[in-house]
């Protein structure tokens, strides 16, 4: 786009919506989405992620959220419940027994990313910690950003990262996006896997089922507490340099409606956004009951 190629739709990860606007490639949308009338229909948080500076400029089409992922067998032969992923403690006991059953095999119990940024925001937000907060008394700014993840909730929350090291769980300095799950290198794995498993049947589906676990949120601090998990995603939008924005809309707004939702979100095996598609993360995505994966 920055070369001012003519191209009519593009898809846009969220966190450079705000960079490709402020240089100018993307198209606001606002004027087509107040007349399209559905924004009700998205889940708040989703809608707004396509807004920069009180202006629209994408929908979020397709998200990826992460949770616990396992595989079935080796927990069983690990002798481990799958509710001991539930909790702190209990994910940490789990890994210990994994990797005592299973290290010598050449598997890992438990996957760790490296870059732990992604696992330590759902601990802090479980913790009701936060990770910046609007403060007021600055003595030259008056009213401020404060750092809200340097506090009691921060230093819990990257603890519980240092446990399952000093637990031996190893953090992995490359990260495969699920394929290492997958590939059953590895018995658990907090990932977005369902961007990366592609089942175009429900025997698929049910196969796959049978034989991985799944747990939709983080393991939290004691049992009662909320779990929390962090999302991405990516929103259809038009370029700046498009020559037939009109059409670009329509095709978007119909990509966008339920009956064709399901399919195309299917198609690249995605959470859905819209209310209207009420997700099942065990089943990677859900829709009304007309969808045929369902």
């Amino acid at each position: 786009m920055a070369n001012k190629t003519a191209i009519d739709i593009v898809t846009v990860d969220y966190i450079w919506l705000g960079e490709f606007v402020e240089k100018g490639l993307l198209t606001d949308i606002t004027n087509y989405t107040e007349h399209w009338g559905r924004s009700s229909d998205w889940y708040q948080a989703n809608w707004d992620g396509g807004a920069y500076n009180d202006k629209l400029y994408g929908i979020w089409t397709v998200a990826d959220a992460r949770g616990i992922w396992y595989w079935k067998d080796l927990l069983k032969e690990a002798g481990v419940d799958p509710n001991l992923l539930k909790t702190w403690d209990g994910f940490i006991e789990a890994a210990n027994k994994l990797n005592a059953a299973l290290r010598d095999k050449g598997i890992e119990g438990v996957h760790l990313t490296a870059a732990p940024i992604d696992m330590w925001y759902p601990y802090l937000w479980m913790l009701e910690g936060s990770v910046v907060e609007m403060r007021s008394g600055h003595p030259t700014k008056g009213t401020y950003w404060f750092p809200g993840y340097n506090s009691t909730e921060g230093v819990r929350a990257l603890q519980f990262i240092k446990d399952q090291v000093d637990a031996g769980i190893k953090p992995q300095k490359e990260h495969f996006w699920g394929k290492e799950f997958l590939d059953r290198k590895f018995a658990v794995m907090i990932e977005a896997l369902q961007n990366h498993v592609h089942l175009n049947t429900t025997e698929q589906k049910n196969q796959f089922e049978q034989k991985v676990g799944f747990i939709p949120g983080f393991p939290v601090p004691n049992e009662g507490n909320q779990s929390a998990t962090i999302m991405g995603g990516w929103l259809l939008s038009i370029p700046a340099t498009s020559r037939n924005k009109d059409l670009a809309w329509e095709l978007i707004s119909l990509i966008l409606q339920p009956k064709n939702t399901c399919s195309f979100s299917s198609e690249i095996w995605s959470i859905a956004n819209t209310n209207t598609y009420r997700r099942r993360l065990s089943l990677f995505i859900t829709a009304k009951s007309n969808c045929p994966l369902l």
